[in-house]
């Protein structure tokens, strides 16, 4: 169960720190002229999020979709196209990462062949993959830090920024670790969604601190990176990071049908010729609209079900009955 436990969270983690993130993207898009105490709290509700979807996994036997009853046609929608989306993002940023390490166009084409193989071979290959990668991503990142940091204590305090990027986030990752969540226990909940939040305040705080100086540029990050002659540990942290969300977004979407993982990674790089910052400028605060909505309403229904002590029989039977109490 321990090894469980990591994995799950770091399949959370690797949906999390995807090419927004790694880039500095996000955090500057939420978090500018914002005091360290928002980024701060934004982290904090993701991992409150995360604990919830990871009881709302358990209670419904890994098939968080039976909450919804009728209306999960609708939930389901929303959380496709948010993830579609940051696909779509993903696969834009890995063009620009691959051009930049190795000056070649077509690594957004690669990018999406190597996620596509990882999906279609399965859940454990993308846990597997998330398990060694995120640590790599969290070193390279705390390098960065190290050699470009600038604490500060100023800036305005505000809920709604912190809210609206928990919302943005949650709806990917949070559903995800929901479908693996199958037989956790409340405390197995409580200490996967504890790993998860200590490491996204701490990746959320250092590049918040790395990118004081660098937040107008399209890639706060790597631009920092660069100003410290780390230009290669940069892109290095893009790549990877990107990937580990790719393969959640692509995992998704597509729900692991072989058939449907090649057309969504097809049209992933047709919309992606938007351009990376075109897409999470323009698209990203949408999507914490959906993700506020739809995440809202899991923690709603949840709750409603559990006072009314609805349980759900296993995936394999998708009706639910009322709990005898004897």
């Amino acid at each position: 169960m321990k090894y469980k436990r990591l994995s799950t969270a770091a399949v959370f983690l690797g949906a999390f720190i995807g090419a927004g993130f790694a880039s500095g993207r996000e955090i500057a898009l939420y978090f500018a002229d914002c005091s360290p105490l928002v980024p701060f709290l934004g982290g904090l509700l993701l991992a409150v999020f995360c604990y919830f979807f990871l009881l709302i996994g358990s209670y419904t036997h890994g098939n968080p979709k039976l909450l919804w009853g009728k209306a999960s046609k609708f939930a389901d929608a929303v959380i496709k196209i948010s993830n579609l989306v940051t696909l779509c993002s993903m696969i834009a940023a890995s063009e620009i990462t691959v051009f930049t390490l190795f000056s070649f166009h077509g690594g957004g084409v690669i990018t999406g062949i190597l996620a596509l193989i990882t999906v279609v071979a399965g859940v454990e290959k993308i846990k597997l993959s998330n398990f060694i990668i995120v640590p790599v991503i969290i070193l390279l990142i705390a390098t960065l830090f190290f050699k470009n940091g600038e604490l500060f204590f100023v800036g305005k305090v505000t809920v709604l920024p912190a809210f609206s990027y928990c919302t943005m986030n949650i709806i990917g990752g949070g559903y995800l670790v929901s479908t693996m969540s199958k037989g956790f226990s409340k405390k197995d909940c409580v200490i996967t969604a504890s790993y998860s939040g200590i490491f996204i305040i701490i990746l959320i705080m250092a590049v918040f601190f790395t990118i004081r100086n660098t937040q107008n540029s399209d890639m706060p990050l790597i631009e920092a990176a660069k100003l410290s002659n780390l230009a290669l540990i940069g892109n290095v942290v893009m790549y990877l990071a990107v990937f580990t969300t790719i393969t959640s977004c692509l995992s998704i979407v597509s729900e692991n049908k072989p058939y449907a993982v090649a057309i969504v990674t097809s049209l992933s790089f047709v919309v992606s010729v938007l351009g990376f910052r075109t897409i999470v400028d323009k698209f990203y605060p949408v999507l914490s609209i959906l993700g506020a909505m739809v995440s809202t309403g899991y923690v709603f229904l949840f709750v409603m079900k559990k006072r009314r002590k609805i349980s759900f029989t296993p995936p394999e039977k998708t009706v639910f009955r009322k709990t005898l109490t004897l």
